[in-house]
């Protein structure tokens, strides 16, 4: 009887498919200008290395919803496209249901799985997790060089300054 019984649970019960990725998240960048000014202590003062050693703070801004959500909403798009009535899916379900974002301890690699029980949705949307991880670290990186050219640059403006007074005095 319990052998018929889960023959048919097993028949009915839809499967749930897995695909999972890898993402390392902090990288060493070798960068000649870090090395010219490391001697005067100023790589603090213009890298914020601070940030980037922090992984878990790094994983938090990644599990976001901030982040999360253009993901979230492209699977539900899709779910829409099949189910139009379809009431309730909600974020934080399919966080906790198809999203699993954890860091392999001791080192900086970020695995992530996503789980469904429509196989075809499975890539499409673990390519979307993938460019906009990238997206993210890019926006990062691009900010962050921002910052540091618009300091740089008003160094420079005080330094022309401080030679031309410096100048005129001589």
């Amino acid at each position: 009887l319990s052998l018929l019984l889960y023959s048919v649970y097993a028949l009915f019960t839809k499967r749930v498919w897995e695909g999972q990725f890898q993402i390392v998240l902090d990288q060493k960048e070798d960068n000649s200008f870090t090395s010219l000014i490391n001697d005067q202590g100023l790589e603090n003062l213009i890298f914020d290395k601070s940030n980037s050693n922090n992984l878990d703070t790094q994983v938090a801004i990644l599990e976001s919803p901030s982040v999360l959500m253009p993901i979230f909403d492209f699977a539900k798009e899709i779910y829409r496209k099949d189910k139009p009535n379809m009431k309730s899916f909600s974020f934080k379900k399919w966080k906790k249901e198809s999203l699993e974002i954890n860091l392999e301890e001791g080192t900086s690699v970020l695995n992530i799985i996503y789980r469904d029980k429509k196989k075809d949705i499975i890539l499409p949307v673990l390519e979307k997790v993938s460019k906009t991880y990238q997206d993210y670290s890019t926006r990062n990186k691009t900010r962050m060089m921002s910052i540091n050219k618009k300091f740089l640059d008003e160094q420079i403006n005080i330094y022309k300054q401080k030679s031309l007074d410096s100048f005129k005095k001589a």
